[in-house]
């Protein structure tokens, strides 16, 4: 397998920068992985934010598990959060699997133009 296939595919499939990381671009790998991680966990961190309002509500209705009142608590956790950074967050996430796929296979066509070359 040459160099811009296995690019493409660790950087799409596995995580964003993990080609890099294999092809030896590391600074290209640590941007691409930070940016991605630190998406993930705003993301994350956001959702645990509305799920804990959501519980919340359901436990200062003493337990009572009402189809209404979850949906309700729900709405009220989403207004409540911050959405800019939301999408935000998963408008990065999804420019670095972009990137991280795009870039990953021109860095390994570069190393297979480099090793044909010097053969």
């Amino acid at each position: 397998m040459n160099n811009a296939t296995i690019g493409l595919l660790l950087s799409g499939l596995v995580f964003p920068g993990l080609g890099h990381l294999i092809l030896k671009a590391y600074i290209r790998a640590f941007a691409i992985i930070s940016l991605t991680l630190a998406s993930f966990i705003t993301i994350l961190a956001t959702i645990i934010q509305q799920t804990n309002a959501a519980i919340e509500k359901i436990q200062s209705e003493n337990g009572k598990i009402d189809l209404d009142s979850v949906t309700q608590a729900m709405n009220q956790a989403l207004s409540a959060t911050d959405q800019s950074i939301y999408t935000i967050s998963y408008g990065v996430l999804i420019s670095c699997w972009l990137i991280g796929v795009i870039d990953g296979y021109r860095v390994g066509k570069q190393k297979d133009k480099e090793k044909t070359s010097a053969d």
